[in-house]
C-alpha cells in the first residue's frame, strides 16, 4: 500500500514539470601548446607536438617547417646546414656519425653532396645509406657522460628510422640515471628530416677533442 502511495507522488511530481535530469559535467584536461619560436619565415602557427620538445612551426601555406631542439647544451660554437639543404636537392641521402661511449661527431650528405662534419671524428664510424629512402624518426639523449667529459652537456647516443620502418642505431649510449640524462623522440607526422643546425664544441680529456654539444632537427612537411 505505501508503495503504491509513494509511486504515485512520484508520477505527480514528474507530469508537475519540476523534475529534471541532470548530466554530470566532466572536466577534460587541455591539449598542452608548446612553446613556439620565431625564425625568417613567411608565417608561423602554432601547433600541439606529441614528441615532448619545444617546436618552432613555420613556412607558407605550401609547407612549413618543424623545428625541434636545441638538444644538448649551449656551449660551443653554432653551425647550421640549412645551406646545403637548399643547394644540394634538399634530400638527406646519406649520414656519417662518430661514436663511442657518446656521438664525437656527425655529418650530412645532401644529394651528391657531403655537408661539413660537425664535431669530431673519435670513436667508431658508421655511414648510413639513405638515397631511397627518408628520416622519419631521430631518437636519442643528451647530458653529461661522466666525469671525464664534465662540465658540459654532450649529445650521448642517436637513432634514426626511415619511411619502411628500418632501424639505424643505436649509437653512442645513455648513460645511467646519475648522469640525469635527457632522452628524446622526434617524429612529426608527415614530414622528414631536412637537415641539422646546432653546436660543437671542445672538450679537455687529457688533450683538446671536438664533439658533438647539441643538434636542432628541422622537419619538412
Amino acid at each position: 500500500m505505501m508503495k503504491a502511495i509513494l509511486l504515485g507522488m512520484f508520477v505527480m511530481y514528474v507530469l508537475s514539470g519540476n523534475f529534471k535530469v541532470v548530466k554530470k559535467k566532466t572536466k577534460r584536461p587541455l591539449a598542452s601548446m608548446k612553446l613556439v619560436n620565431v625564425l625568417s619565415y613567411e608565417t608561423t602557427v602554432a601547433t600541439n607536438n606529441t614528441d615532448g620538445f619545444p617546436s618552432l612551426v613555420t613556412g607558407p601555406a605550401s609547407g612549413y617547417m618543424i623545428v625541434v631542439g636545441p638538444l644538448g647544451g649551449n656551449s660551443g660554437a653554432s653551425f647550421t646546414d640549412e645551406n646545403y639543404w637548399k643547394k644540394y636537392g634538399k634530400k638527406i641521402t646519406a649520414v656519417r656519425i662518430h661514436h663511442g661511449q657518446i656521438i664525437d661527431g656527425i655529418q650530412f650528405k645532401y644529394g651528391d653532396q657531403w655537408g661539413p662534419l660537425h664535431g669530431g671524428n673519435g670513436g667508431a664510424l658508421s655511414t648510413l645509406d639513405f638515397t631511397t629512402q627518408k628520416i622519419s624518426l631521430v631518437q636519442g639523449s643528451y647530458g653529461h657522460a661522466s666525469t671525464y667529459y664534465q662540465p658540459q652537456p654532450l649529445v650521448t647516443s642517436l637513432s634514426m628510422i626511415i619511411d619502411d620502418g628500418t632501424v639505424f642505431g643505436p649509437f653512442g649510449m645513455v648513460w645511467g640515471p646519475s648522469y640525469s640524462p635527457n632522452t628524446f623522440i622526434s617524429n612529426p607526422k608527415p614530414c622528414h628530416l631536412a637537415y641539422v643546425s646546432g653546436r660543437e664544441g671542445t672538450v679537455s680529456t687529457g688533450q683538446i677533442r671536438l664533439y658533438l654539444v647539441s643538434l636542432t632537427l628541422h622537419w619538412q612537411c
